[in-house]
């Protein structure tokens, strides 16, 4: 289990992801303790951002699921709230996720990229 402090960061910031969600999604936040939160920002800013509790991820049929970051993790939580598993990665998928995620991938790419004029950086491996 994750630390403490670590539960309270997530919790936190559940709901950050509707500040950047598209007209008529929905963030899946840990319980429905914010709806009224949710319901004044959707008054008050006219916000189309649906609030999703776990229990009714399973209802759900057709989800597309766009996490922060993927892991296996969260995919087998995804699994036992009922999501489909056509609507998540492979396990063979997020293994491809992780290697390109990885750093030594993104510092091969900056070394193709300086080849064109319109990119520059620095990459230490």
């Amino acid at each position: 289990m994750a630390p403490a402090s670590a539960r309270q960061m997530a919790s936190d910031l559940a709901l950050l992801p509707v500040w950047y969600a598209g007209d008529g999604n929905a963030v899946l936040a840990p319980s429905a303790y914010a709806a009224d939160f949710l319901k004044e920002m959707q008054e008050r800013l006219g916000m189309r951002v649906e609030l999703v509790t776990p229990p009714e991820v399973a209802d759900a049929a057709g989800y597309s699921f766009s996490p922060w970051g993927w892991d296996p993790a969260l995919r087998r939580r995804l699994l036992s709230l009922g999501a489909a598993e056509s609507s998540l990665p492979s396990a063979g998928g997020l293994e491809a996720l992780r290697t390109y995620s990885h750093r030594s991938h993104a510092a091969a790419l900056l070394r193709t990229l300086q080849a064109d004029e319109h990119f520059c950086g620095e990459a230490f491996t």
